[in-house]
């Protein structure tokens, strides 16, 4: 759609048939711009009002002329039918004339309302998307270990969170198997001190080692699918003083004897498979002793073939393999969690998030659930875990951009907390921005994206490059001359306070709570929250410009470049101004675009301090009074 020399083509797009699980490389798109009716405008909205906000989802609105129904939903006669729906993907891009293309929008629609416009023959739908960040924020709560397990798809799933005064344990794979219920009295559920990192209760099982009946255990007849694979695990706390042949942390039983389990003794950590009683049996054995009281991850996997493979893991560490030939898996149809019938133990167990899949689960898949039942993945960067929630909302790896990040995370029970949520803990521990790019990817910058940054759009106000809208003001925006920051656990609180900031404006306070694992972290973050913030910063409120206007250098493409971060000048400013030349990083926009007209209304932040920052691992920028240092 080009309607003048100067003006961009724009094209728009729907994946019909695509939903948001849809990886982005495998949506079909259709182009859909000969019913845009662009006399009704284009808009669209990007990133966040400024650097002190966080970026909501970016959005889009668009009319489409629907006089042949083609975008009525459920009507049989669109040739889009039966694909008309929420949740469609839609794509904005636009070619500057002489330039590349640029995507500006990637999201999903939200609703198709139709209306007529004053006849029968005139039909328009006014479409309406939002980008990724908005389906997150849609996301139920999550189960914090739980969410790592369910993700790699069990065909059996026990947590056996039940509370106290249950008697059986739920399973919530998805696949509604049957419960599996205690043996005795002896076990308890609810009462076991949280076994894994969720704190969740766990069962406890009481030895009876006088008189009938000798064991407790839970045990339910769950009718499992026929497999040629298997992988088995579960968590388990024992303390030392149980004599072989000691707990089972998960064990299949099938016909005439056969079995697949996970067994502790003293000394010993076994995986076994046998076909009946007394048959062939691959076994994976390692020497240890876990009977130490400790939260332990155990896992099996039976990987079938001419030769069948029992492969034992450990707290995520492969630890041992066994094989046998001509050995199959039998059709299990029991699940069993606790002591042998017969066994003499002394010591209550606690066991835990015991599951089977009828997969061999890769060596990674099982340390990640190790890791989060165990240490919650404590110790890794901020983007790792951004990463890591993002796949708990479904979002490929392959669509994210993460900057590495500055500092450490520690473990954060995810239970009753959305990704999203989760996500922003993430970006105000590291200082740094989330987004939806306008390519749909999702993107985080790290906290020194912008160090140092130099400017890579310069708009001239003499050459009337920038809208009269550009009005610098000092307000009280931002003011903070009071910051508290306490870290995760509550065991390190930090305050900052600028005197003299707060005796002449009054009290500006702000507070805060950072997941990172370093101590000094919070004194780092309340005293960057004071220097950076103690005196009020001249800020622009918008800053406009029209696309048409640009046809050398900057170009139409390099405008439509900007984007979170960027680094703009304007220069030769009136002289009123307080210096020629102001520099401000762009924090988001909005944009319309018409048949004849193209504008961006930029949202700004000050550029200082983060464009001249100290830092002792910078050998190029050197320190003066009145230096603030990075942190």
């Amino acid at each position: 759609m080009t309607a003048s020399a100067y003006m961009p083509d724009v094209k728009v797009e729907a994946a019909f048939g695509s939903g948001y699980a849809t990886p982005a490389a495998s949506r079909a798109w259709t182009d859909i711009s000969a019913w845009v009716e662009l006399n009704q405008g284009i808009a669209i909205n990007f990133g966040r009002g400024d650097e002190l906000s966080t970026a909501d989802a970016n959005t889009l609105t668009l009319t489409l002329d629907n006089s042949d129904g083609r975008f009525t939903a459920l009507r049989a006669a669109s040739p889009y039918y039966p694909n008309v729906r929420i949740g469609t993907p839609v794509r904005v891009t636009t070619t500057p004339v002489g330039g590349s293309p640029s995507v500006r929008f990637v999201g999903f629609v939200d609703e198709w309302p139709m209306t007529w416009d004053g006849t029968d023959a005139t039909s328009l739908v006014t479409v309406t998307a939002s980008s990724r960040l908005a389906r997150i924020g849609l996301g139920a709560e999550l189960k914090s270990l739980g969410e790592s397990i369910l993700s790699d798809g069990p065909i059996a799933y026990y947590p056996l969170t039940e509370a106290v005064g249950a008697t059986a344990g739920h399973d919530i794979s998805g696949y509604g198997r049957a419960v599996i219920t205690r043996s005795n009295s002896n076990t308890t559920f609810g009462t076991g001190a949280g076994l894994t990192t969720d704190k969740l209760p766990a069962p406890q099982l009481i030895p009876t080692n006088v008189g009938p009946p000798r064991g407790t255990r839970i045990q339910g007849t769950v009718a499992l699918p026929a497999m040629s694979s298997c992988t088995i695990e579960g968590f388990f706390a024992l303390a030392s003083g149980n004599a072989s042949p000691g707990l089972r942390v998960i064990c299949l039983l099938g016909p005439n004897g056969a079995l697949y389990e996970i067994n502790v003794v003293e000394t010993v950590v076994e995986a076994t498979y046998s076909t009946d009683v007394g048959g062939v049996k691959p076994i994976a054995s390692s020497n240890m002793s876990l009977l130490n009281g400790a939260v332990h991850h155990l896992a099996a996997t039976f990987q079938g073939g001419a030769t069948s493979t029992i492969t034992l893991y450990v707290d995520g560490v492969s630890v041992a393999s066994g094989s046998a030939v001509g050995v199959s898996l039998a059709t299990f149809d029991t699940i069993r969690v606790g002591p042998h019938v017969a066994d003499s133990g002394t010591q209550p167990a606690s066991v835990g998030h015991v599951a089977v899949y009828d997969a061999v689960l890769s060596a990674d898949q099982i340390a990640q659930h190790a890791r989060a039942g165990i240490d919650g993945f404590a110790g890794e960067s901020t983007n790792a875990r951004l990463v890591r929630y993002a796949a708990l909302a479904g979002v490929a790896a392959t669509e994210i951009v993460a900057e590495p990040g500055a500092t450490t995370v520690g473990h954060v029970d995810t239970t009753g907390q959305t990704a999203i949520d989760l996500m922003r803990r993430v970006e105000t521990t590291e200082g740094g921005v989330l987004f939806d790019a306008p390519d749909g990817t999702l993107t985080f910058h790290g906290r020194s994206h912008r160090y140092q940054s130099a400017p890579t759009l310069t708009l001239d106000m003499a050459a009337q490059r920038v809208g009269a809208d550009f009005a610098p003001k000092l307000d009280r925006t931002g003011l903070v001359n009071d910051a508290t920051v306490s870290n995760l656990d509550g065991t390190v609180t930090a305050r900052a306070v600028d005197a003299a900031s707060r005796d002449y404006y009054g009290p500006a306070t702000m507070s805060t709570e950072t997941i990172s694992t370093d101590a000094n972290e919070p004194f780092q973050a309340a005293s960057w929250q004071v220097a950076v913030y103690a005196e009020p910063k001249v800020r622009v409120p918008s800053l406009s410009v029209n696309l048409l206007d640009f046809d050398a250098a900057p170009s139409q493409g390099d405008v439509l470049g900007a984007t979170v971060g960027t680094l703009v000048a304007v220069t030769n400013q009136p002289a009123q101004a307080a210096s020629s030349t102001g520099k401000f990083f762009i924090e988001g926009y909005a944009e319309t675009i018409g048949p004849t007209s193209y504008s961006l209304v930029f949202n700004v932040s000050p550029a200082e301090p983060w464009v001249s920052v100290a830092r002792f691992d910078d050998a190029a920028h050197g320190f003066d009074t009145g230096s603030i240092f990075a942190y």
